[in-house]
């Protein structure tokens, strides 16, 4: 895989941090004229931060559809979060599944 695009980054550019602890997308705050990457408060030499040695920092490119997918799976995450912590009547519920076409059956 090419880090070209590495080279391209500029301030307030979106890239992704991954780690083991999952992946965040953010923006990056400067280069320093070392070339050093800056996101975070965090500094990343050619892409990869490794003041943890358990928990290695990565930067990953922030394409289009990356970010949409990323965005798609939080929304996701977020909603079924929301579901398990409110009090659903059964007419919600309903058309939630109308919504989500989950194939369950009316209760009649």
């Amino acid at each position: 895989m090419t880090q070209d695009w590495l080279e391209n980054l500029k301030a307030d550019d979106y890239v992704f941090i991954s780690s083991r602890r999952g992946k965040r997308l953010t923006r990056v705050q400067k280069i320093t004229p070392t070339g050093r990457v800056v996101v975070d408060n965090i500094q990343f030499i050619d892409g990869v931060n490794r003041s943890d040695k358990w928990d290695i920092m990565t930067l990953e490119e922030a394409t289009t559809e990356a970010v949409e997918k990323y965005k798609a799976i939080q929304f996701i995450r977020a909603v079924k979060l929301a579901m398990n912590n409110t009090k659903m009547t059964y007419k919600q519920a309903q058309e939630i599944n109308k919504i989500l076409n989950l194939g369950m059956e009316e209760q009649k």
